[in-house]
């Protein structure tokens, strides 16, 4: 007989969760949290957990607002005790999780939805791509409403959780399983498929879910299908949407440093469309996501030699992209004077050789050297492509981060001309002459200091051609 949740259980349990998490009333909040520290002795604990989570209609007793902070706190544990305890579980409950948890993507909470995706993710991770067969296709199937049932949260829930999958296991995702394939050589299609989807959220999330797959080490499964691929990426820069046109030049950025040679022959008009999205200074993340192709192409042998003609056209939007933001000058001219401070090496030494790694938000792997398809175990278990699961925090992680040394648009234009300056010259100083001129007596001081940062970026490429106009 199929396990059912009882009433005072479920009431009891949910009240428990709502007052762990009541900081004005410490006393209920200690006796919450012994109860739930006795509660995981039962059996049946994560049932009741994952029941809570997706069931919208609160227990007698709750109001919908004590209860929407029961089940986000009933997805957190549940999340945290799939993520220690998945192998000791009873299959019974495993079952039950598996056939509930999905069911919390069609909440019309986007949170629930959320936690409800980070539970799906866990129990992907701990039992593996081949202990969840079916939660692929079903979470494809409800992202393209192929029943006709889906609403536009399940929909966006479903995908935001097929993106943290991703995410999660992308070395587990490429590896081959016997008598099973890869299990990308059947999601990478229906993402491609997915970028068609009249919702402008679901065809950015599809791409950046493929994005995963062209982060290096780049998975075997994308390139052997870039080909086909790279159509379907060209076809999205026509689109209306900022962020799909942020993920395509995040696209065009990954394949310049992992794969080069196919967008050799695009080259012409890729550069065409990166510069066009880099001048959209009213959005500063669509502009350094195509700042960063440029950055990428001028650090690669396979592209730099090809941009030659292309520089004239190049350089004077990544001079451009140096000076400061109004919100950067406006933090800037907020700050304290620091003058009677003794300045720092990392206040000394220029500001664009800060590393892309710097960047906050730029996905990252976790370890690339670690890139060995004999560490995915015959499951699909993904433990090597992230030991934090997401939501936590690595400890090592500096939170107080000074804007200043986040890697943003400024920062890449001036690596990217550094780097173009590097390898071209004078070629470079020519374009960059009529620039400077004009902004070392700009009336403006973001227009001078940009101008600075400008001579030291192309300093040591174009010392050459900047002597004969030195004072």
């Amino acid at each position: 007989m199929a396990w059912q949740p009882q009433p005072e259980p479920v009431a009891q349990l949910a009240q428990c969760l709502k007052d762990s998490l009541s900081g004005h009333d410490v006393t209920a909040q200690k006796n919450a949290e012994q109860m739930l520290r006795q509660a995981k002795a039962s059996p049946d604990i994560n049932n009741y957990l994952a029941y809570i989570c997706v069931t919208p209609s609160p227990p007698e007793g709750l109001d919908i607002t004590s209860y929407h902070a029961a089940r986000s706190a009933a997805a957190i544990m549940l999340k945290n005790n799939v993520k220690s305890n998945y192998k000791s579980l009873p299959d019974e409950s495993k079952s039950y999780i598996r056939s509930t948890i999905v069911s919390g993507l069609r909440d019309a909470n986007t949170q629930i939805r959320n936690f409800a995706g980070n539970v799906i993710t866990e129990v992907v991770r701990q039992g593996g791509i081949l202990g969840w067969p079916q939660v692929l296709p079903d979470l494809l199937s409800m992202v393209a409403n192929e029943d006709g049932q889906a609403s536009t949260e399940a929909q966006d829930g479903a995908m935001g959780a097929l993106f943290k999958i991703c995410e999660d296991n992308r070395r587990a995702l490429d590896a081959d399983y016997p008598n099973q394939g890869r299990p990308l050589v059947y999601l990478l299609p229906k993402f491609v498929e997915l970028t068609n989807n009249p919702s402008a959220k679901i065809r950015s999330r599809a791409l950046s879910a493929i994005n995963v797959f062209l982060t290096e080490p780049i998975a075997l499964t994308a390139k052997e299908n870039i080909q086909g691929l790279l159509p379907q990426i060209v076809r999205l820069t026509s689109d209306e949407n900022d962020d799909v046109r942020r993920f395509v030049c995040r696209t065009f950025a990954l394949l310049a440093d992992g794969m080069p040679a196919v967008l050799a022959p695009h080259l012409e008009g890729i550069v065409d469309y990166t510069l066009a999205q880099q001048k959209d200074v009213q959005n500063e993340e669509l502009a350094l996501d195509a700042a960063e192709f440029f950055f990428e192409a001028s650090s690669t042998p396979v592209l730099r030699d090809n941009l030659q003609p292309f520089l004239s056209k190049i350089v004077p939007v990544l001079l451009d992209c140096m000076v400061y933001s109004e919100d950067d000058q406006l933090r800037l001219e907020g700050d304290d004077d620091d003058a009677d401070v003794e300045d720092e090496a990392k206040d000394i030494k220029p500001q664009f050789a800060t590393s892309k790694t710097s960047r906050s938000a730029a996905p990252s792997d976790g370890n690339t050297q670690q890139n060995d398809e004999s560490k995915t175990s015959a499951n699909g278990y993904a433990y090597e492509d992230d030991d934090l699961s997401e939501g936590e925090i690595d400890e090592d992680d500096d939170l107080d981060i000074d804007p200043e040394d986040e890697w943003n648009l400024r920062k890449c234009s001036a690596a990217s001309v550094d780097s173009l300056a590097s390898h071209f010259g004078g070629m470079v100083f020519e374009v960059t002459l009529p620039w400077l001129m004009e902004n070392l007596q700009h009336k403006d001081w973001p227009n001078r200091e940009a101008a600075v940062l400008a001579l030291g970026a192309i300093g040591p490429g174009c010392m050459t051609e900047i002597e004969p106009h030195l004072p």
